[in-house]
């Protein structure tokens, strides 16, 4: 009986690991509004102009984590969403870097 328990609790604890993804959260360095993803089903966020200026504090810092990595792609993309004020694609990419190199 012990050994099922055990079993038990041990595939209980795989489930909920396998089944919950933590979200991801941009918010600007003074803290207050917060833009939370959820990388299975991204759901665009940036409607205003203050979530424009957190999604550029994210986007700026992901790119300097990206090109310590020497994730060049990413650099690239990061550049040109902003170059081209495309917040839908750099947001896309943001986050999805984000994900992929969670810690």
């Amino acid at each position: 009986m012990n050994r099922f328990v055990t079993v038990l609790m041990a595939a209980t604890l795989m489930f909920l690991i396998g089944c919950s993804d933590s979200k991801v959260v941009l918010q600007g360095t003074g803290g207050g509004k917060k833009l939370v993803y959820d990388p299975n089903n991204f759901q665009p966020q940036v409607e205003t102009p203050e979530d424009i200026t957190i999604l550029i504090q994210a986007a700026a810092e992901t790119m300097t984590n990206a090109a310590s990595a020497q994730s060049i792609v990413t650099v690239q993309e990061i550049s040109d969403a902003i170059d081209a004020s495309d917040w839908r694609k750099l947001e896309r990419v943001v986050v999805e870097y984000r994900v992929a190199h969670r810690k």
